[in-house]
């Protein structure tokens, strides 16, 4: 049976995003929507129009405080969270129910369940994010386990798992194994045996960075552990620091994250992983490619040297093979990218980012202040309006010396029109170049703009400006 088309009428509607979602919507059930009926069409054409609009007033009324860190820790809650935040606090909300499941019912019985869940991925899924309690990481109990250094594999192994069960009646959730040694006092089968272990655990981040973990494995090895998470409830897996780039080049890296997919990770840190040398431009589109089958939203690539080794077209073309991707936050931090791409490349990656869908965006430590100056990080701001992204993260860019008092508040003045709401400005020395009463000043047009969760931390902020700014701005939740 042929899909349903949408009527070339709306074409000119401003929801043209919607309307290319629709071909896509039916398409993923396979028929329907009374097909061949234009007003049928017509009718769920116009339902989502109200749906996209209801969903986006809602956003505007969330009390809106939380940063990218807070939105990392929400990707670490288990899909019973996320179910029950959806049931409880959005399809609960009588607009959107109503709506919601007059347009469910639209399909056939048989496939309802199927357009649902296309519906809520497409149009709620923000909204139920935004709609979670934030998350404390002291309320998840950490797990940080130090060498066990007998010279029998097998007694280490045990010590290891002992320890992790015995955290687990104290609700640890973090299991840390930052720096062990775990090639030396486990051996390559010993870690996997490891890994399994964790499958009818709590733990929901495991943290392997800082030794040569791709050493001890070698390509097939991290394959290997890679499938051995399946069943495990783990989310967040960081391995920053194990030079994989070096050890396991394009074709390991890019087998091990195919590997993922089956697991729960829903957040993969390759920081400071040498990737840019080691894969470069090919390399990199190729290991967005295969991000499209994972359940992988969060991807951390900080310190990779990308700008360097990729350049603006590497950089751009790896953004796009993300297109297909769940990626919605990309950690691009200490990159370079100020220096390697410039105003209009940056502007470009920027769209890039909001046609893929990214919502998170970490450009810390780029030298963004330096090489794009005042007019080019006006110009930067301006590419934000019309764009989904809701958190960005722009700390330790030199924005204070280089764009000075009214380039600032220009600055903030540009970002009018965005949906930006949650902002990092730490360590960009404001106070060493901004005046208190400027400071004030810069913050009242981010204020009247929307944004609701402020970083400042580590710009010299004396204590009563900060206080000024507490009684000046109380729908503003600010870090100092």
């Amino acid at each position: 049976m042929k899909t349903a088309t949408v009527p070339t009428s709306t074409k000119s509607s401003p929801h043209t995003a919607i309307m290319a979602e629709v071909g896509g919507i039916i398409g993923i059930v396979g028929t329907q929507v009374m097909e061949g009926i234009p007003e049928s069409q017509e009718k769920f054409i116009t339902l989502l129009r109200e749906l996209e609009d209801l969903v986006s007033q809602r956003r505007k009324e969330i009390n809106y405080n939380y940063d990218h860190r807070d939105y990392r820790k929400r990707l670490c809650q288990s899909d019973e969270v996320f179910e029950k935040t959806l049931q409880e606090k959005v399809l609960s909300i009588p607009e959107i129910q109503e709506l919601y499941y007059e347009i469910i019912s639209l399909f056939q019985e048989s496939d309802r369940e199927v357009a649902g869940k296309k519906i809520q991925k497409e149009y709620l899924t923000d909204l139920v994010f935004e709609s979670m309690e934030n998350i404390e990481w002291g309320e998840f109990k950490n797990l940080i386990i130090q060498n066990q250094k007998s010279k029998d594999k097998k007694q280490n192994l045990e010590r290891y798992k002992q320890k992790i069960q015995a955290m687990q009646s104290r609700g640890a959730r973090h299991l840390i194994l930052r720096g062990n040694e775990l090639g030396k006092h486990l051996g390559k089968d010993g870690v996997i045996e490891l890994i399994k272990y964790l499958k009818g655990s709590e733990i929901q981040v495991f943290v392997l960075s800082g030794y040569d973990l791709g050493q001890i494995f070698g390509k097939d090895g991290m394959v290997e552990s890679a499938q051995a998470l399946k069943g495990s409830r783990v989310r967040a897996l960081d391995l920053n620091g194990n030079k994989l780039g070096q050890i396991l080049g394009k074709d390991g890296i890019v087998e091990y994250t195919r590997a993922l997919k089956g697991s729960e990770v829903r957040i993969l840190s390759l920081s400071g992983n040498e990737l840019g040398e080691f894969l470069e431009k090919d390399g990199m589109i190729e290991l967005a490619e295969v991000l499209g089958p994972s359940k992988i939203q969060a991807l951390e690539l900080g310190g990779n040297e990308l700008g360097k080794y990729l350049g603006a077209n590497g950089i751009i073309g790896f953004v796009k093979a993300l297109k297909g991707s769940e990626i919605r936050v990309l950690d691009l931090s200490g990159n370079e990218l100020g220096r390697y791409l410039g105003t209009e490349r940056i502007i470009e990656l920027i769209e890039t980012l909001h046609e893929n869908g990214v919502r998170n965006v970490n450009l810390r430590n780029n030298r963004l202040g330096g090489y794009l100056g005042k007019d080019g990080m006006i110009a930067f701001a301006h590419a934000l309006k019309g764009s989904e992204i809701r958190v960005l993260d722009l700390s330790g860019n030199e924005l204070g010396k280089n764009l000075e008092a009214d380039g600032m508040i220009a600055f903030a003045e540009a970002l009018r029109g965005s949906k930006i709401q949650g902002l990092d400005l730490s360590w960009n020395k404001l106070c060493k170049y901004l005046e208190a009463d400027e400071i004030v000043e810069f913050v009242k047009v981010l204020n009247g703009i929307g944004i609701q969760k402020l970083n400042l931390e580590l710009n010299q902020i004396q204590e009563e400006t900060q206080q000024e700014l507490l009684e000046a701005f109380p729908e503003i939740h600010f870090d100092f």
